[in-house]
């Protein structure tokens, strides 16, 4: 049997098989339609973003970070042959020009032009200048802009936002703010 599974950001996939000693088995591992070259029980492919890795059960995991594409796995003997695939998407680019709007309060309304492609939500990451505790709001969907609340007024605030498929693009550029004093 075959079975692909994707969970939830940060992603990790795999597909797994069971087969018999007898006869021999062959798996190929492709990354649109290259060979993915796999030893008997662990190698590990570093090219750039790849993390792929076998186990002795036969289970292919692909944790982290890794390069988007059509991952195969297909399986043969003399009594059969199978395959399964998944894609593995990503953003084209990061998140561009971003704004900021002052609503009052310290809340802070931050706008993004999102990339083109598909797009499974955000993550906004902010930080009071030179402070050692950074925010993060998850934002889910095709939402293009997030509320910052609560900011402290006087104080300068480093922001930036990432946009993710089943894995995450660039960070978009920092936008600093000011905001005005109590």
């Amino acid at each position: 049997s075959l079975l692909s599974n994707l969970t939830s950001f940060p992603p990790s996939f795999s597909l797994n098989f069971t087969s018999t000693r007898f006869p021999p088995t062959f798996v190929n591992w492709t990354r649109n339609g290259i060979g993915i070259e796999i030893g008997s029980t662990y190698q590990e492919i570093q090219n750039l973003r790849d993390a792929i890795r076998t186990t002795f059960d036969n289970i292919l995991i692909i944790n982290g970070s890794f390069l988007p594409g059509n991952y195969t796995c297909s399986i043969s003997n003399t009594q059969g042959y199978t395959e399964a695939s998944f894609v593995v998407r990503a953003p084209d680019s990061p998140p561009s020009n971003l704004t900021a709007s002052f609503l009052g309060a310290g809340d802070v309304r931050v706008s993004w032009t999102p990339p083109t492609g598909d797009i499974d939500g955000y993550q906004l990451y902010y930080q009071e200048s030179g402070g050692s505790d950074a925010g993060l709001i998850n934002i889910t969907g095709t939402n293009e802009s997030a509320v910052l609340r609560s900011l402290v007024g006087g104080a300068s605030y480093n922001i930036y936002v990432i946009a993710y498929a089943h894995i995450p693009s660039e960070s978009s550029e920092t936008l600093t703010i000011t905001l005005n004093g109590n």
